[in-house]
């Protein structure tokens, strides 16, 4: 079915081929290694006397919990800060920032154009996520603030 001097006529003895077409890549021949014909009915039959004398294992065992990850790291962070302008914002954030033990970094803010829409932005001094989460969770508090603020950590 296929032509000798088709790519997909190639491989040999344990050798796959694939091919796949797609509007984005066109066409991409794909060849490599596999079992082979006596590699794979060893398996099958493996697994046939596996279920046959009742060696098979549960195929879907209970889950067991995740291992614990810790989900921390210490980072230099990015905070943008949606608001209504108003007199003393800065100096809120600076509070909540004091109260969390993160160091402000830098502060920007673009000339506001929008007094009921601006933003502006905090780059923080090496701290840990959870003091920036909760940093973000006194800033959220503030009467001015829309919304939660966006955070990342940054790469340095």
């Amino acid at each position: 079915m296929v032509p000798k001097t088709h790519l997909l006529a190639g491989p040999r003895d344990g050798g796959n081929a694939v091919v796949v077409s797609s509007k984005n890549l066109g066409s991409a021949t794909y060849i490599g290694p596999g079992a082979g014909r006596y590699p794979t009915a060893n398996s099958v039959v493996a697994d046939i006397m596996r279920i046959a004398t009742g060696r098979q294992p549960d195929p879907f065992p209970e889950a067991k919990a995740p291992p614990a990850t810790k989900n921390s790291f210490d980072s230099a962070f990015y905070i943008r800060v949606s608001i209504s302008d108003g007199i003393g914002i800065i100096a809120s954030v600076g509070a909540a920032a004091e109260k969390n033990g993160v160091s402000i970094n830098s502060v920007l803010q673009n000339p506001i154009v929008n007094r009921e829409a601006c933003e502006f932005c905090i780059t923080t001094e090496i701290t840990s996520l959870s003091a920036v989460e909760a940093l973000c969770g006194e800033i959220e508090k503030i009467s001015v603030v829309k919304g939660a603020p966006f955070f990342m950590p940054m790469l340095e």
